[in-house]
């Protein structure tokens, strides 16, 4: 069985969708993120929309306050991870920086658009919990730090569709001639 801060790593990746509730608002938004070499998820959001707002801190720190506390829950594989922390907007290199280290996570086209229309915020995390198989665990912060993400769990896009979807595919792919033959 997996170390709770390695499942903690594992599901909170990036590589499923998850909701930021942000203090001070009515509801979670969805959100695409990653996470950093250390734990700490990175949220991309569009510039001026409901998270970005939510958010309302700019590079100066003339919208707001410096961070927001906010709370990311991402859950899949059964599992369902929080978490917690205080929120700041990433500008300049820093941005174009963590524009890197979230491409290598989660490599989405809208990452090229980061400093015109969307916006990269990092979550300082204070507190992780996990909740599996209905009991909720606090995660060790260093531990949580420490750990890498386990492949074993890492499913690709996919992986839980029907077998004969599978095959029906593979059979399409080979009917297909390749460019290179007349």
């Amino acid at each position: 069985m997996l170390a709770s801060e390695v499942v903690a790593r594992t599901v909170a990746d990036g590589r499923h969708p998850g909701t930021a509730q942000v203090a001070w608002t009515a509801a979670p938004f969805r959100v695409r993120h990653a996470l950093d070499s250390d734990g700490n998820p990175i949220l991309l959001c569009r510039a001026g929309g409901g998270l970005s707002r939510a958010l309302s801190t700019s590079c100066d720190g003339a919208l707001g306050a410096d961070d927001v506390a906010v709370v990311l829950c991402v859950e899949a594989h059964g599992e369902r991870v929080w978490l917690s922390g205080w929120s700041h907007r990433l500008c300049d290199t820093a941005a174009r920086e963590a524009a890197l280290e979230f491409a290598s996570v989660n490599p989405v086209s809208d990452l090229l658009d980061v400093g015109r229309g969307f916006e990269l915020h990092h979550v300082d995390v204070a507190e992780v919990r996990l909740e599996r198989r209905g009991t909720l665990f606090s995660v060790d912060l260093d531990l949580y730090a420490a750990a890498r993400p386990a492949l074993a769990l890492r499913m690709p896009q996919g992986a839980f569709e029907h077998p004969l979807v599978a095959i029906r595919q593979q059979r399409i792919r080979r009917r297909r001639p390749r460019r290179d033959q007349p």
